[in-house]
């Protein structure tokens, strides 16, 4: 699901930049938004439900609605920086591995009810509300977080070349950028000493 909304929310946000001349700020927002606050809405109500097919739906379109983060934030590092792209992503991505670690433990302590998800019809009713009120608790924290960080999005995003990507205008740094802008007989005639 992930995969086939990652695609479509591509296509749609170029047909939005290019066809209606939106800003790329304007569509990463969009698209972020449309992420963050669709899987937090999806987890919440997945909360208060108690059939197992409605729930498994419903995560699927959590999944789907994830998949818009592909024109959201996941593109937004080469918008802000075209050199320092891959230090960007590096950083992003050691920073948010940093829940998939914690996570699990977090979401074992505030369910300790043995049987996890695993609800029977034999179970009494008591057991089985304390199973799902525990379960509510980690859906409403990680959905919480979601609209969070959507927010902090929304407010802070650019989706704008940052003014610290941009080459300084000295010769040297423009040499060790790779970037020289001197007319290969200037470079030559400055070397020497001929240079007026």
């Amino acid at each position: 699901m992930m995969y086939i909304s990652g695609v479509m929310a591509g296509f749609v946000s170029d047909y939005l930049r290019v066809r209606w001349s939106v800003s790329t700020t304007v569509v990463r927002k969009l698209f972020n938004s449309v992420a963050m606050f669709g899987v937090a809405a999806c987890l919440t109500v997945c909360g208060w439900l108690e059939s197992e097919c409605t729930i498994v739906t419903f995560l699927s379109v959590a999944g789907f609605c994830s998949g818009f983060t592909q024109s959201g934030y996941a593109n937004n590092h080469i918008d802000l920086s075209m050199r320092y792209t891959g230090v960007l992503m590096g950083i992003s991505n050691s920073c948010s591995s940093i829940p998939g670690i914690v996570g699990p433990q977090i979401a074992s302590i505030l369910t300790p009810s043995p049987g996890g998800l695993s609800i029977h019809s034999s179970m009494p009713k008591w057991w089985v509300d304390k199973i799902r009120s525990e379960w509510r608790t980690v859906f409403i924290i990680t959905a919480s977080i979601l609209v969070f960080g959507g927010f902090v999005f929304i407010l802070f995003g650019s989706g704008e070349r940052q003014p610290w990507d941009k080459p300084s205008s000295s010769p040297r740094r423009e040499q060790e950028d790779g970037i020289s802008k001197r007319v290969p007989g200037e470079a030559a005639a400055a070397e020497d000493g001929t240079a007026p």
